[in-house]
């Protein structure tokens, strides 16, 4: 996704997710990535940024803004620590009150430029192919 609006309504205490990835499979070629994106909501602290539907999920969010809704650990192995070994969930110089890494998960990623690339260019959805 690029320079979308993700606007979460969940209510505090709800436990909202901004992301549930499904992939079932290291070998699986799939991820959301959000890049330039806009992340709200009705409250601080009311969402994670996602957790895992399948073992394997897989969610980067780069060089987007992230407001006070987002919880600082950021990410939730939705009570399945195994899941803590297999996702994946990363951001790259995102920025705003909710982008704070420090008190993320363990098991999330600040990614470098090297690491966020894949997830940030045409390639990562085939683009190429078919975007102009």
């Amino acid at each position: 996704m690029q320079k979308c609006h993700l606007h979460s309504t969940s209510p505090p205490g709800a436990g909202g997710a901004f992301t549930a990835h499904r992939r079932s499979s290291e070998s699986e070629d799939t991820g959301f990535s959000f890049v330039g994106c806009k992340l709200t909501g009705l409250g601080v602290g009311t969402s994670i940024l996602g957790r895992p539907w399948g073992p394997y999920s897989r969610v980067v969010f780069a060089l987007s803004f992230m407001s006070s809704t987002v919880r600082p650990e950021g990410w939730d192995d939705w009570n399945d620590p195994a899941k803590q070994r297999t996702a994946f969930y990363g951001q790259y110089q995102c920025y705003g009150e909710g982008s704070k890494t420090d008190g993320r998960v363990a098991w999330s990623h600040d990614l470098s430029q090297a690491q966020a690339a894949p997830f940030i260019t045409k390639a990562w959805v085939s683009g190429q192919e078919w975007l102009r």
